[in-house]
Parts: C-alpha cells; structure tokens; sequence
C-alpha cells in the first residue's frame, strides 16, 4: 500500500509540476518539463477518500469534492480540507462531518458561490477562498492524504479552472 501511495503521489507531482509527454517529428514520446517540489507535510496512506474535483471558476466559484472510491460508508470524524496560500501551515481547516455512503461524494464550498455551487455543498465555510495559486488537502488525523497544487509555494496551477 506504501508504495501505490508513493506512486500516486510521484504521478501528482509530475503532472502538477508540468510533466508532459511531448511527440516530436519521429513519434517518440519524451517527458519535459519536470519539477521537483518536496513539502514538509506528513502523507497517509491510510484513506477511502480522495479529492475528486477542484473548481475555482470566475468570480466566488469555489468548491472541493471529496468522492468514497470504497465499498463501505465512511465516517467523515477526523477528516478535513485545508487551504495553503504560500507556506506549510493551512490558512483554513474545514472539518468534515457526517458519514459518507459509498461512491459518494462530499462537496466543501466557498459560502459565496454562486446558488449553482451552493445546491451542491454539503458544507460551505468562508473562509475557504483560493486563486489557482493555493494548495488544497484532504488530511485525516492531521496527515495529508490527497493534495492538489503545491504545498509550501504559490504557483499559479489552476486558475479559472475546473480539474477532475
């Protein structure tokens, strides 16, 4: 379990550091444009959840959803989504509550999205308001178990954009 852990997030820092397969004149794939970034942060392998989609849209568009990849329902005691603007320690913490069936999702919303995003959230906090340039985890016990962006940097990955 360890390594599929490494694994995946060795593959999440490829593609969100811009690690693309580039074709060149004779087919051949190559990989460019890596970047390396180590956080200081402490990973789980231990979840039933990931985060599924992240949606900074224009305007107060701002939403996080938590899917159940599991067969079993899920208690949500213990698990929360942080925010990072530019250095290790979250600028917003929403804790997760309920149980969560299985392969269902959980939705954490910015409370001044638009009413579309809002119908949606099965929690909102306002607190939870990211540019594109934030990291955002799913942590459960304090220990990160799904990221998206960088944590400890302010790079702009995901701006006006929805990643699924």
């Amino acid at each position: 379990m360890k390594n599929k852990s490494l694994l995946l997030s060795i593959l999440s820092l490829m593609v969100l550091s811009g690690c693309h397969g580039n074709t060149s004149n004779s087919e051949s794939s190559n990989i460019s444009s890596t970047s390396t970034y180590l956080t200081a942060v402490e990973y789980s392998d231990e979840t039933d959840l990931l985060i599924s989609e992240y949606v900074e849209g224009t305007g107060m568009d701002k939403a996080i959803e938590i899917y159940n990849f599991t067969d079993k329902e899920v208690d949500l005691t213990g698990y929360a989504v942080n925010q990072y603007r530019s250095d290790y320690n979250p600028t917003a913490v929403v804790k997760l509550t309920g149980k969560l069936a299985p392969k269902s999702t959980y939705v954490v919303a910015y409370n001044g999205s638009t009413q579309e995003i809002l119908d949606k959230a099965d929690i909102t906090d306002p607190n939870l308001y990211f540019t594109g340039k934030n990291a955002i985890s799913l942590t459960k016990n304090g220990k990160v178990v799904d990221v998206v962006g960088y944590i400890g940097y302010s790079v702009d990955y995901a701006k006006d954009m929805t990643l699924v």
